[in-house]
């Protein structure tokens, strides 16, 4: 009996001790585990929307990069335009329009800059005129001078209406991926 009673003593320290916290333990780890599960699960269901939003990200930063590139590559328009409105005033002309003309491919392809075109239709004086196409001459840069058409119009005299068609030249990147032009 004294036998029996110590492994029945013993039994009961094995299952107290030693059953009991493996048991606890195995439900904690099945309780993990769903919860690992149903994680996977919602990070699996948002995939599609990760990859949706990777692909915005990416089409947004090549749209950024390309800002980034035309903003460097319209320094001669902007010194144009600068020019344009410093001496506007200065010598009373007139701005009717302006416009961005085509963009002309280089001539080669190793080139790194394209010729773009700009046509200008201002009216001012016959004596400020000449002043205006020298500044012009003046700044820095290649501007060239494409079209020149003054037209005397009675409606604005004593001004003139005048159609200026100017071209230059704007850099641009070679990517090195195939020889194409970005």
């Amino acid at each position: 009996m004294i036998g029996a009673a110590v492994f029945a003593v013993g039994l009961m320290c094995f299952y107290v001790f030693v059953y009991q916290p493996k048991k606890k333990e195995a439900i904690t780890l099945q309780e993990r585990i769903k919860s690992v599960d149903l994680e996977i699960e919602r990070i699996v269901k948002a995939i599609p929307d990760l990859k949706k939003l990777e692909e915005e990200v990416t089409r947004e930063q090549k749209w950024v990069s390309l800002a980034k590139k035309t903003a460097s590559d319209m320094q001669p328009m902007e010194q144009l335009l600068q020019h344009l409105a410093r001496d506007t005033r200065r010598l009373d002309i007139d701005v009717i329009s302006m416009g961005l003309g085509k963009e002309l491919e280089p001539s080669h392809e190793k080139s790194r800059y394209k010729r773009m075109t700009m046509v200008i239709n201002i009216q001012c004086p016959y004596r400020h005129l000449a002043s205006y196409l020298k500044s012009l001459g003046d700044l820095p840069g290649l501007f060239i001078l494409e079209g020149l058409e003054i037209v005397r119009d009675n409606q604005i005299f004593p001004k003139l209406r005048i159609n200026l068609a100017l071209s230059t030249f704007v850099s641009h990147e070679i990517s090195v991926q195939g020889g194409e032009r970005s």
